[in-house]
């Protein structure tokens, strides 16, 4: 029965990508010049390419749904084969007034080196994943429940309040008043030219709200305190316009949920969630220029739940890979590799603007105006992580970071089973926060800011193992 399962599994995703790979080829116009030609094919050769190895994966290791691999890998077929193969049938490999497709060929096979090293780095030392019902083989190192802990819970319900108030702050600095923060826009005012840079790191704790707020959902059986931190949690989200924020606030209780229970979800209701969450970010997206300006938010009926609205938000995420595409015919030709001054600045980072008033800028910015242009620079672009590897130390970059990387989501997936195994409940709250973040990590290439945006996620984690050695003392 097994076996059958596991083929059933293999034979669905085989025709899924025979049907994904038959989309791709219809978006092939007769019109294409020679060069747009040789992307287009080379665009389809890499996607098979990946298909062949996911299939192999999928047959060998049973990779499932919630293990890191997954969303890896469909982030990067959507961010480097299946936007380009779009883009490149409607003309639009232009990314402010810069027309990439110069590049796109030799982008495209860099990410094939880059993706396949990442591939092998994870699969090198592979466990199966298991989904397991029954009890832990090693009941000796279950978690204990945190509602035994007695102080553990109102300690947490505290911190949470201390962590909201940072977060309150944080958007205050940035012009906006209390009550235009829980009035959604409609009362108080967003004051645009009075925003403080000195403590824009409090956003970060942002995420160790979420995290916060997680564990309570999960542990506590207090509902008022689920309520209230829900609520307030979805004002904080709203109001920041945090997207890659509210992606957390969504998948962490599913995440957990299954993942508690050893359950993998149905397709069907993937689907029905994807688009559900399409609809909320797309709802933020259209709302994001309203609160810049310090306007009311806008709600939405069902007239507004049209195709193109529900893809805006996937828009700026996926179209990454233009500067990508950029990136490789300006360096190292027009620019020397930065040599890793990205990832240095991770120490710069550290320090606030309002102790270091004189703090030099992120030089992602800089590798991002030499990509591409300075309005690039000023409008926020971004690329995937693949291009800050290369920007930093070229095609080297690319095959070493990728394959340090998939070391890193390797380990994740090994500690994750062990959790699982353990029925380690506080890892499971942390794994359920880690999964989605990977989109940043995937998406958008900066290494300081994801590094911090992780760091943050973890501290709820870090002090229920710092309470739990202080009490067997």
């Amino acid at each position: 029965m097994k076996n059958l399962t596991n083929q059933r599994t293999t034979i669905t995703y085989a025709l899924l990508f025979l049907v994904v790979g038959i989309l791709l080829f219809s978006q092939y116009r007769g019109s294409f010049s020679a060069e747009e030609r040789f992307l287009f094919l080379t665009l389809m050769l890499v996607y098979w390419w990946i298909v062949f190895l996911l299939l192999t994966a999928i047959v060998w290791f049973h990779i499932q749904l919630f293990e890191p691999i997954t969303i890896v890998s469909v982030l990067y077929i959507a961010i480097f084969i299946l936007k380009p193969v779009v883009d490149l049938h409607t003309n639009e490999l232009i990314e402010h007034n810069v027309d990439v497709l110069a590049g796109g060929a030799r982008a495209t096979l860099l990410f094939a080196l880059g993706y396949t090293s990442l591939f092998f780095a994870y699969f090198s030392r592979h466990k199966k994943i298991r989904f397991r019902r029954g009890q832990s083989d090693h009941p000796e190192e279950t978690a204990t429940p945190l509602l035994q802990d007695g102080i553990w819970l109102p300690a947490l319900y505290i911190s949470w309040v201390a962590v909201y108030v940072l977060c309150l702050l944080g958007m205050m600095t940035q012009g906006l008043s209390m009550r235009y923060i829980f009035s959604f826009g409609t009362d108080g005012y967003r004051n645009v030219d009075n925003m403080d840079s000195s403590l824009l790191f409090l956003s970060n704790f942002g995420v160790t709200l979420v995290s916060l707020w997680s564990i309570i959902l999960d542990r506590s059986d207090n509902v008022a305190w689920k309520a209230i931190t829900t609520v307030l949690c979805v004002v904080y989200i709203i109001m920041r316009n945090a997207r890659w924020l509210a992606l957390v606030f969504l998948s962490a209780p599913i995440i957990l949920y299954c993942t508690k229970r050893n359950r993998q979800p149905r397709m069907l209701w993937v689907v029905v969630a994807g688009v559900l969450g399409l609809a909320v970010f797309a709802w933020m997206q259209a709302n994001r220029y309203r609160l810049a300006r310090g306007d009311a938010m806008v709600f939405w009926g069902l007239q507004d739940l049209t195709l193109n609205n529900l893809l805006a938000p996937l828009e700026t995420d996926l179209s990454t890979y233009r500067a990508f595409y950029s990136m490789t015919v300006r360096y190292p030709d027009t620019y020397p590799y930065m040599i890793g001054k990205t990832f240095f600045y991770t120490l710069v980072l550290f320090v606030p603007r309002a102790l270091w008033a004189g703090k030099p800028d992120n030089p992602v910015r800089e590798m991002i105006e030499h990509s591409l242009n300075m309005r690039a620079r000023l409008s926020g672009t971004a690329v995937a992580n693949i291009g800050e590897f290369y920007a930093n130390f070229g095609v080297l970059g690319v095959l070493a970071g990728l394959y340090l990387f998939g070391m890193v989501l390797a380990m994740l997936k090994k500690r994750f089973l062990e959790a699982t195994e353990r029925k380690d409940t506080d890892f499971l709250c942390l794994y359920a926060v880690l999964f989605p973040l990977l989109y940043q990590w995937v998406a958008r290439g900066n290494f300081c800011g994801n590094f911090y945006l992780t760091l943050f996620a973890i501290l709820p984690y870090w002090a229920r193992l710092l309470f739990r050695r202080r009490k067997k003392v």
